[in-house]
């Protein structure tokens, strides 16, 4: 959204009708913050991306966006949590053979077959559901996409003559083809890192809470350490992210 913000303010024309355009085209995020339905006359483009940018109001319409495809998202989170499951069980399953083989002739060999066939199943199970993950965001972030050039393409079409004979073609389509395409690779990601991420971190403290509470307890209070030091980082680098671009 800071990259969107920088590139509208820079491109945006001093004529109302150019900044009405480039608010809802020259980046997914500040479109999806406009709204093609929004009033955008008399406050500027830039401003309203500065007013919102990064905050509930961007959440807020990525949201409205995704709404009608809720069936995928459910879809998506139920994958999500089988492949974390399983892929957090096999290390389980991997402790068990091991405590079977820890004597000298005394390796239960049945036991190690069967947890062996174990993890065979986990792990298919695992990739199968990894691989309908990522079906299902894919559809999503297809749709999404295909809704906003749709919208864009609309917009287009109500504006004059004039406008498009005035600013070159080639700039407004690559508005609406690579940064919506920019917009689809993070939504992307967002929601594979997001769902996989937050379910990873639960299933491991429950299965860690499982097997040693005292462990678990240590890694809870020195993970907000590791929180605070990313922030701090993510806060001094962002300036230098932003003023680069």
């Amino acid at each position: 959204l800071a990259l969107g913000a920088v590139h509208v303010q820079r491109q945006a024309d001093d004529d109302e009708l150019g900044a009405d355009l480039l608010c809802h085209l020259a980046y997914p995020g500040g479109y999806l913050v406009a709204g093609l339905q929004g009033d955008l006359r008399g406050d500027g483009c830039g401003q309203k991306l500065g007013a919102v940018a990064g905050g509930k109001a961007t959440l807020t319409r990525v949201l409205g966006k995704i709404r009608p495809y809720s069936l995928f998202v459910v879809c998506s989170l139920v994958v999500a949590a089988v492949s974390v499951g399983a892929q957090l069980y096999i290390p389980i399953l991997c402790g068990s053979a091991i405590d079977l083989m820890l004597g000298k002739g005394t390796v239960d060999f049945g036991g190690v077959m069967h947890i062996i066939i174990e993890v065979l199943v986990v792990a298919a199970a695992a990739a199968l559901a990894q691989w309908l993950l990522s079906v299902c965001n894919n559809r999503i972030t297809f749709l999404v996409s295909r809704d906003l050039r749709n919208e864009a393409l609309r917009k287009i079409q109500t504006l004059p003559l004039s406008y498009l004979d005035s600013h070159p073609s080639g700039d407004i389509v690559s508005r609406m083809v690579a940064d919506v395409d920019t917009f689809a690779d993070g939504l992307l990601v967002g929601f594979t890192q997001l769902f996989s991420g937050i379910l990873t971190i639960l299933g491991t403290l429950l299965f860690m809470l499982s097997e040693n509470v005292p462990i678990t307890l240590v890694v809870v209070c020195i993970t907000p350490l590791s929180l605070v030091v990313a922030s701090f980082l993510a806060k001094r680098s962002y300036k230098y992210f932003q003023s680069q671009s």
